[in-house]
């Protein structure tokens, strides 16, 4: 930015770059009147839309100074996941898109798969596009599947005779079940597991 005086020595300073949608610009501390580029005079400008953006400050010394700053639309970042709800103890993966970098809180990284804690865990990812600086987070949540308590009753508990037939009945609040039989002499031994 290059800054238009009226008096030698005053200038108007906005502050280092870049100028992104939903920032705050502030002018010099010691104007007594300001004017900005659309005819506001408040100390504050909040950045609406990208563009050109300019001030003029009026000081007690009674010089005035000029400059322009250029603000850029801020990236439209969304955080999305390879599954939301998870079982427990499974992989899931994070990535962001609409900028050109993303950076996650959380220790994760964005595409590269992780296994979250159990409960519901509030991620945040910052997407920043590369030419213009300009950042956005957008969140997402993720709570894991707790792991199903299967348990099995047996209707005969002794059994002397090989062919004799045992009955198992699966447990309830689960929508499916796989049964896997062993068999190693006189014994039948039986596991249940929850299929996905």
């Amino acid at each position: 930015m290059a800054p238009g005086n009226s008096c030698t020595g005053t200038v108007v300073d906005l502050g280092a770059g870049p100028y992104c949608v939903g920032d705050v610009l502030n002018a010099p501390v010691d104007a007594i009147n300001n004017s900005w580029s659309d005819l506001s005079t408040g100390t504050t400008f909040n950045i609406a839309v990208a563009g050109s953006i300019g001030l003029t400050s009026l000081f007690n010394t009674g010089c005035s100074a000029s400059t322009t700053a250029s603000a850029s639309a801020s990236p439209t970042v969304i955080a999305s996941a390879t599954d939301l709800t998870p079982c427990e103890g499974e992989n899931i993966t994070l990535t962001g898109s609409g900028a050109d970098t993303y950076v996650w809180d959380n220790s994760v990284t964005d595409a590269v798969a992780f296994t979250p804690p159990t409960g519901t865990t509030v991620y945040t990812v910052t997407g920043t596009e590369t030419a213009t600086g300009c950042s956005t987070d957008a969140t997402i949540s993720i709570t894991p599947d707790a792991l199903p308590v299967v348990n099995y009753t047996e209707a005969t508990t002794t059994v002397c005779d090989y062919f004799t037939p045992i009955n198992l009945t699966e447990g309830t609040g689960w929508w499916n079940f796989q049964w896997n039989w062993c068999y190693w002499k006189h014994i039948r031994s039986c596991t249940n597991s929850r299929q996905l």
